[in-house]
């Protein structure tokens, strides 16, 4: 489901222009499982605001975000309900500009990556152990949070890719 969105020129082809209360709504996606396996999530972004959530899926049982606060690009998992949210930051805000995002997924990590070049790594105990009862969202997260934001993102997303694999520098 397609909620307030604008189609607009991308970085490559066209791509959404997002805003308050503006998200794409993608279901559950039975088809991209996330329990206990590496995962990548990348996106082009174009951001007019300093946060939103560029994409999310799950919730506060678990689940992870790609997602801008503060100015600064962030990828973070929630591996369980009881457990803690796992951050991994960047240290420079990314600004107006097209930019290039992706969260990795580890079995003992989580990587963050600006430009194809690694902006930061945080431990975790593991892999996402589960599935997630919410949807998978770009632009927005509509139920709660499995980070610190559910905020719209306010710009333009394009080139929105899930993989089920852990990309490294030379793939993303």
């Amino acid at each position: 489901e397609i909620r307030r969105c604008t189609p607009v020129p991308g970085k490559i082809g066209a791509a959404l222009k997002f805003g308050e209360g503006a998200c794409v709504s993608l279901g559950r996606v039975p088809k991209l499982p996330m329990a206990g396996q590496p995962l990548t999530v990348m996106a082009w972004v174009k951001p007019d605001a300093d946060r939103g959530v560029v994409v999310a899926r799950g919730g506060a049982f678990c689940g992870f975000s790609l997602y801008l606060l503060d100015g600064v690009a962030k990828f973070g998992i929630h591996r369980e309900q009881a457990g803690p949210t796992d951050i991994a930051a960047g240290r420079e805000p990314v600004g107006r500009d097209w930019v290039h995002l992706a969260g990795v997924v580890n079995s003992d990590s989580i990587e963050l990556y600006v430009n194809g070049k690694v902006a930061a790594r945080t431990k975790t105990d593991g892999f996402i152990p589960g599935n997630a009862g919410q949807g998978m969202e770009i632009g927005g997260d509509l139920g709660n949070s499995p980070v610190e934001i559910t905020d719209s993102f306010s710009g333009i997303i394009d080139e929105v890719k899930v993989f089920l694999t852990a990309l490294g520098e030379e793939e993303i």
